[in-house]
């Protein structure tokens, strides 16, 4: 079907109107849009800007990967899926042409197995941007790690691990939350202290939640009272932590008191966003 555009001063608007109203119905997509996608079983993997859109990565022999980007054009953008399913194990790792960058920095590993990336590049800042990650496997996204601690018996003022209570991080992006509990048996107390450190039997020495490379909280009960049998708990907000190497953070408690005793317990857990 064709409409001709009328010269000024002609009738026939009427034909201009039905072709924006056909052109706007064309430009909502009624087929399926196809996009490229490539099986890379060696390496390493050369992108192409004209042949590429998906590079799925699925090694004959397994082993770590490197996939080369070409030169990035405005608006350009690929994907990027370990298709085998072991990038946990054997990383891929994506490196920019020349100086470009992925999101400021030199390259992009993928360390998820089943992981993908998505890639856009901006000529205006000459980079590759993350635009979407993506995990199949629910554990390496989000992952758990859970403490439960049996009550443990302090000592007058000496900071203690609160019993088998730690929990690695690797590098990456993590929420932590959690809750520390005291038990007191008739004693006076001045201070009850708790949280999260990373250093064994040591508490933080302020409450760092504030700054997510710090990575530990400090939770303080100060009121001098005698307690008997009192249970006192201190939740451990959510908070970010970001780690570019193993960290293990610990749950850890002292209390400042006199006569009677006190014990620490608690429970607190690590899940990774990033």
């Amino acid at each position: 079907m064709t409409y001709s555009v009328p010269a000024a001063g002609e009738v026939g608007w009427s034909a201009l109107s039905n072709f924006l109203i056909a052109l706007g119905n064309d430009a909502a997509v009624a087929q399926e849009m196809k996009q490229a996608i490539r099986v890379a079983t060696t390496t390493p993997v050369t992108v192409s800007n004209t042949t590429d859109c998906v590079v799925a990565v699925k090694l004959a022999s397994a082993g770590a990967v490197a996939v080369a980007l070409p030169a990035g054009t405005d608006g350009r953008w690929f994907v990027i899926a370990d298709q085998t399913g072991d990038a946990a194990t054997n990383n891929i790792t994506i490196t920019p042409n020349g100086a470009e960058t992925i999101n400021g920095a030199a390259t992009y590993v993928i360390s998820d197995n089943r992981g993908a990336v998505v890639l856009a590049y901006s000529t205006t800042n000459t980079q590759w941007n993350v635009v979407g990650r993506y995990s199949a496997v629910f554990k390496q996204f989000f992952e758990y790690g859970l403490v439960r601690s049996s009550a443990n018996g302090l000592a007058n003022t000496v900071v203690e691990n609160v019993q088998g209570s730690s929990i690695t991080l690797t590098p990456g992006e993590w929420m932590v939350a959690g809750t520390f509990g005291f038990l007191c048996g008739t004693a006076t107390v001045t201070a009850l202290r708790g949280g999260v450190s990373k250093t064994s039997a040591t508490l933080p020495a302020t409450d760092t939640i504030a700054f997510p490379t710090a990575c530990e909280y400090r939770g303080v009960f100060n009121n001098p009272i005698t307690l008997t049998s009192l249970d006192i708990l201190i939740e451990i907000p959510a908070y970010r932590c970001s780690v570019t190497t193993n960290t293990t953070i610990y749950l850890v408690a002292n209390a400042d008191f006199s006569a009677g005793t006190v014990s620490a317990y608690g429970s607190y857990r690590a899940w990774q966003i990033g």
